[in-house]
């Protein structure tokens, strides 16, 4: 089930814009606060907006932004992707084969938290896994995720691959440049200690908190119903909340997911659908 996209989803742009922008004004507010409460509020803010930004890069791996391939990818990669260091075609083929082997040997979810099976499963303690992750104690899943996603890139496509590493060295290349040329060193040091404190404590912690809601403890899929405010704007945002209704009907925008399931009125699933395959563009 397709929908025909606009040249560009200016929906998907405003709310990158957005995410953006709660980055900006929380490490703006720290650095000139300076002080300890200030940063610890920026990391928490900065690392949810991040992961906001990887369930919007999501919606491009599943070519969602734009019905041009080459403009799809261009925006996933400039404004989602790269900034956060990882491959987009990477992630695409990765994910793709979670949806087609989903819940069986070959969904490569299975691999990588497979790797830290206590922490991945129904029985562990999840409030002691996010304090742990909120420490930093949660890197290790983190570059091993990079890593998986970085291998799983096609080795065939080496202009592509080229371009991606690139992409991902001139994106804080630039940043970098920037914060000198309009501030100062002090601003580059504080403005990139909060963006990769916040990735390697708060974002791990809302990812894992959003991936447990995803498939843990499930043959398949939970299904949720529409949770709590401060559950989306914490570690549910953009619905990804709609996970089942994602497997189901692939080829939705996740924004449009819970306008087509009420419509559809379709009954919770009692039994795990295998074979869907995630949509392209025609």
């Amino acid at each position: 089930m397709n929908e025909r996209l606009p040249l560009f989803d200016h929906w998907w742009l405003a709310a990158v814009l957005r995410n953006w922008l709660c980055i900006a004004l929380a490490g703006s507010f720290a650095c000139w606060a300076e002080n300890a409460l200030a940063y610890a509020i920026a990391i928490l803010v900065i690392g949810t907006r991040q992961h906001a930004l990887v369930v919007l890069q999501h919606d491009g791996t599943h070519y969602h932004i734009s019905r041009s391939k080459r403009l799809n990818n261009l925006a996933m990669d400039i404004l989602t992707a790269w900034p956060l260091g990882f491959s987009s075609s990477g992630y695409r083929r990765y994910h793709f084969a979670h949806h087609r082997f989903l819940g069986r040997e070959g969904d490569p979810e299975l691999e990588t938290y497979g790797r830290f099976p206590r922490k991945w499963s129904a029985q562990a303690n999840v409030c002691r896994l996010l304090f742990s992750d909120l420490i930093g104690f949660g890197v290790g899943e983190l570059l091993g995720l990079w890593s998986d996603i970085m291998r799983s890139r096609d080795p065939e496509a080496r202009v592509e691959r080229y371009i991606e590493i690139v992409g991902m060295l001139l994106w804080p290349a630039a940043m970098s440049a920037l914060l000198v040329a309009f501030g100062d060193w002090g601003l580059f040091g504080r403005v990139a200690a909060l963006w990769y404190v916040s990735l390697f404590t708060s974002f791990v912690a809302v990812f894992r908190l959003r991936a447990y809601t995803e498939h843990i403890g499930s043959e398949w899929t939970h299904r949720l119903q529409k949770p709590l405010l401060w559950q989306r704007l914490l570690y549910l945002p953009e619905n990804t909340w709609l996970h089942w209704e994602h497997h189901t009907w692939p080829g939705i925008p996740l924004r449009r997911l819970k306008s087509r399931t009420i419509r559809l009125a379709m009954p919770a699933r009692t039994a795990p659908i295998r074979d869907h395959v995630p949509s392209q563009p025609t």
